[in-house]
C-alpha cells in the first residue's frame, strides 16, 4: 500500500502548480496592470482641474453647471452604445482602443476653444474699470467665477460668449461619450485575459489594484506638480 500512496502523492505534485510569492507578478498580466494604473491616473488627475479650465476661458458658474448636468447623460448613452457594438462584433480591445484614441483626441481639442472674449480673467483685469468692487466685496454676485485681482476693480459682463460655452460643450459631450465605455471595455479586456490564461492566483480584482493605487498616489502628486509651477496670483 505504501508504493501506490506514495505514487499518488508525487503525480498529484507534478500536477499542481509550483507555488509562487505573493509579490510575484507574473508577466502576461503586466500589460493590464499598467494600462489600469496609467488609464485612472490620467482620468482621476484632469478631472478636477476641467472645472478651472471652464473658468479660465470665461465660462460663468452657470455655464459650468450646464455642463456638469449633462454630463451623465452622455455618460448613460456611451456605454449601451459601444457595448452593444462589442457585442456585435466581439472585438472589446479594438473598441477600447478606438474609445481611449478618441477621448484623448476630443479632450486634447479642449485647449484650443477659443475663450470668451469678454468674461477671461485677464480681459476683465485688462479693461476699463466701470465697476469698483472693495476686496471684502469679493467675489461679486454675477462674477463668482473670476479670479481675484490686486486691487478688485473690475467690469462684471453679465454673460460669457456662446460660441466658447457651446464648443466646449460640444467637444466635451463627445469626450465623455467615449470616456465612459472605456471603463468597462477595459473591465472586460481584463476578464477575458484571466479566462485566457487561468493562472492561479491572477484574478480579476488582482488586476485592478493598480487602478486603486493611481487613484491615490497620483492625484496629490500632479496637485504638488502644479502648485510649484504655478504663477502666484493666477
Amino acid at each position: 500500500m505504501g508504493a501506490p500512496e506514495a505514487n499518488g502523492k508525487a503525480e498529484a505534485a507534478a500536477v499542481s502548480p509550483p507555488a509562487t510569492k505573493w509579490y510575484h507578478i507574473d508577466k502576461n498580466f503586466l500589460s493590464i496592470k499598467l494600462i489600469y494604473f496609467w488609464f485612472f491616473a490620467s482620468g482621476v488627475s484632469i478631472l478636477p482641474l476641467m472645472t478651472l479650465h471652464m473658468t479660465d476661458l470665461g465660462l460663468t458658474y452657470a455655464d459650468v453647471a450646464q455642463v456638469y448636468v449633462f454630463m451623465p447623460v452622455a455618460s448613460f448613452l456611451g456605454p449601451p452604445v459601444i457595448g452593444y457594438m462589442a457585442d456585435r462584433t466581439g472585438r472589446i480591445r479594438e473598441l477600447y482602443v478606438v474609445c481611449v484614441i478618441l477621448q484623448c483626441v476630443v479632450h486634447q481639442a479642449l485647449l484650443f476653444v477659443p475663450p470668451s472674449p469678454l468674461t477671461t480673467p485677464r480681459a476683465l483685469a485688462a479693461s476699463p474699470n466701470q465697476s469698483t468692487l472693495g476686496c471684502a466685496d469679493w467675489p461679486p454676485p454675477n462674477c463668482g467665477s473670476l479670479s481675484r485681482s490686486q486691487d478688485c476693480r473690475l467690469i462684471c459682463p453679465d454673460a460669457s460668449s456662446r460660441t466658447t460655452f457651446w464648443v466646449y460643450f460640444a467637444l466635451r459631450m463627445v469626450g465623455v461619450f467615449f470616456m465612459a465605455p472605456s471603463f468597462t471595455l477595459l473591465d472586460a479586456t481584463n476578464l477575458a485575459l484571466v479566462r485566457q490564461h487561468k493562472t492561479p492566483g491572477q484574478n480579476f480584482g488582482r488586476q485592478r489594484v493598480t487602478a486603486i493605487a493611481a487613484t491615490i498616489i497620483v492625484p496629490p502628486l500632479v496637485g504638488v506638480i502644479i502648485d510649484l509651477v504655478s504663477t502666484p496670483g493666477l
